[in-house]
């Protein structure tokens, strides 16, 4: 069945313009079935170990979606870039190259993306809707998956994040989140809940390890972040610093989080391309500052004498 989205917060075909009236006109011939998608009530599921990402329209999948179009963006920016990059990995054939569609501050969901793609992220949730919140919420919970971390998709140094234990927590929280109209310009994003048996922070510059610490959690705490009064100890594992090297990108500064499941297994649990190093060097013993700079001249070197 040949399936289109189109990209709207128009509630009925009457909402649209002349263009997507014209549009859906001419699709209604030519496809099975023409959708018109609020990208704010779309519920995404990258589920690791998945092949594909799950994703959800007002509870029924469209992750067979054939094609996308989309047209205004204006105060729904974010929604309609998440949309863009998921239906993207699921095949489906969207219009217009996906870097039209800007994320802004919201950094967290294009890594959180790459890491699906990538099958090193935890499996992870994001809904722009306090309606499509509170489904996800209940569908967790008839699944046992409780608890939940819930984080900001902009914020750093461990703040703001959110262990949510039950429904009624979730669902409290949900009523916090979404203030009166029931939609939010940033999605929620919620994670399983791993009790990683090791974590660690890589600095990496233009894909060489400048080191690695092991990241200890103040008692009580359930993220290790100095900021959160976290404890870094030197460490020397070379398999997670190779491993780490292929899964982010070979240019720029980059701090790495890493956690070690029971099985072993490794979770890129963050890629911060402005990372604070205070804690990190104090442990490993370096001058952070130094080593960027050296290396930076030395390019410089390099290539004023080709």
């Amino acid at each position: 069945m040949a399936r289109l989205g189109i990209c709207t917060t128009a509630r009925s075909v009457a909402g649209l313009s002349y263009e997507g009236q014209s549009l859906y006109g001419a699709a209604l011939e030519l496809y099975d079935e023409v959708l018109l998608i609020d990208p704010r009530e779309v519920t995404y599921k990258l589920i690791r170990d998945k092949e594909q990402p799950e994703i959800i329209f007002k509870g029924v999948s469209i992750a067979d979606m054939n094609s996308l179009l989309i047209r205004s963006t204006k105060g729904i920016e974010i929604a309609t870039a998440v949309l863009a990059r998921v239906c993207v990995l699921l095949g489906c054939d969207v219009v217009d190259p996906v870097e039209r569609f800007s994320i802004g501050k919201a950094s967290k969901v294009i890594t959180t993306i790459s890491r699906f793609n990538s099958n090193v992220g935890t499996s992870s949730y994001f809904c722009f809707s306090s309606e499509s919140a509170i489904a996800l919420f209940q569908d967790l919970d008839l699944q046992g998956q409780f608890p939940l971390l819930t984080k900001p998709v902009s914020g750093s140094q461990g703040e703001g994040v959110l262990r949510l234990n039950n429904l009624d927590g979730a669902l409290n929280y949900v009523r916090i989140f979404f203030q009166s109209d029931g939609f939010s310009k940033d999605p929620l994003l919620v994670q399983s809940f791993v009790e990683f048996e090791k974590e660690f922070r890589l600095l990496i510059f233009d894909g060489e390890v400048l080191g690695i610490a092991e990241k200890f959690k103040k008692r009580g705490s359930y993220v290790a972040n100095a900021h959160q009064g976290g404890e870094f100890v030197r460490s020397d594992r070379p398999d997670l610093a190779s491993a780490a090297v292929e899964l982010v990108s070979e240019k720029g500064l980059l701090g790495v989080d890493v956690g070690l499941d029971a099985s072993g297994n490794l979770h890129i649990i963050e890629s911060n391309r402005a990372p604070q190093w205070h804690a990190f060097e104090k442990a490993l013993e370096i001058n952070v500052a130094k080593e960027i700079l050296t290396r930076l001249v030395g390019k410089m070197r390099f290539s004023n004498s080709q």
